[in-house]
């Protein structure tokens, strides 16, 4: 009986193996910027899934285990590396564009990845796996900010704040660790903001200390309670949110919103008229006007949907709720 137990569940696994093995693969490539290395990684998250099997607790989609286990294994191979795949000077682009930290001839070498691998990777619907997804991009991110500052004693205790969207047909899913924020302009209703800041004013703000207007103008507003970069891990806020036809993402950092104020972040985002680029350009002068005191990046999306081309999604979303970890 036993026997026959584990035979059932050796097929399983091969069958859930075939089925992401390409996107695997490609995952792995992403992170190591080698065919031959990727390879070996997916073959090796594979072993690792399988002899792991009987510890899998269904509480992220298999599909969402194999990921994590797959970054795991490629960020072991990144640390265990001792050479770096090195393009020619005469192939290397110019200093300007060089990474941080790093002159023309030593960027990384990125091996070409074969057009016949790609078709081995399914056009899969999203599914309720993408917050995990979204969450490991996070903590990666953390983690290469991380290393370089431990590798770099100038910019040691350097850190950053992050917004990030991805939109799964009608479904857009957050991720936020500081005080960047992502705002939702929906016509006939407003404007509101969708995300929640990890600062110092923040926490006043909730517990009643200090009115909405003072986080503007507060000693301590700039005290952010949350970051990229200063541990090896990070605390990660996701939402969801379901979206219409005609609605208006804008994701921005505190240089945008402090500057500008939410009454002219609306004026901007329900006109109308505008294109996604037009408002982008409105708020970062806007935000120079009222001082541009600080960082000012942005993204503005409108959302035009035809919804009878949009596929039903086979998982419930929950409104606006935070999932924080």
């Amino acid at each position: 009986m036993k026997q026959a137990t584990r035979i059932q569940s050796q097929a399983a696994f091969q069958e859930l193996a075939e089925r992401h093995r390409g996107e695997i693969l490609l995952h792995c490539y992403r992170m190591l910027g080698s065919f031959h290395d990727a390879e070996d990684a997916a073959q090796e998250t594979l072993l690792r899934a399988w002899r792991g099997l009987d510890r899998f607790e269904g509480r992220a989609s298999p599909r969402a285990w194999l990921y994590r286990i797959a970054t795991n294994v490629c960020l072991t191979t990144l640390a265990r590396a001792k050479t770096r795949r090195v393009l020619p000077e005469t192939q290397g682009p110019p200093v300007e564009f060089a990474p941080l930290g790093e002159s023309e001839n030593e960027i990384a070498w990125l091996e070409p990845y074969p057009d016949a691998a790609l078709d081995r990777v399914r056009d899969l619907a999203p599914g309720p796996e993408a917050r995990y997804e979204m969450r490991e991009a996070v903590q990666l991110a953390n983690a290469r900010i991380y290393g370089y500052a431990k590798e770099h004693p100038e910019v040691r205790g350097m850190g950053t704040t992050v917004t990030a969207a991805v939109v799964l047909g009608p479904y857009v899913c957050l991720a936020n660790v500081g005080d960047s924020r992502a705002y939702l302009y929906r016509p006939g209703v407003g404007l509101r903001v969708l995300t929640r800041d990890h600062s110092m004013v923040a926490n006043l703000l909730a517990a009643g200390v200090i009115g909405p207007e003072e986080v503007y103008t507060h000693p301590e507003r700039n005290l952010i309670t949350r970051c990229l970069g200063i541990a090896s891990t990070v605390e990660i806020d996701l939402f969801y949110e379901q979206l219409q036809d005609g609605d208006i993402l804008l994701l921005c950092s505190d240089g945008v919103w402090e500057m500008t104020r939410d009454s002219a972040l609306e004026g901007v985002l329900s006109s109308s008229w505008l294109s996604a680029e037009n408002m982008a350009e409105r708020l970062m002068h806007l935000a120079f006007q009222g001082g541009g005191r600080d960082n000012i990046g942005l993204v503005v999306l409108q959302c035009q949907m035809q919804m009878d081309q949009i596929k039903t999604l086979l998982f419930p979303l929950v409104d606006s709720a935070p999932i924080t970890g």
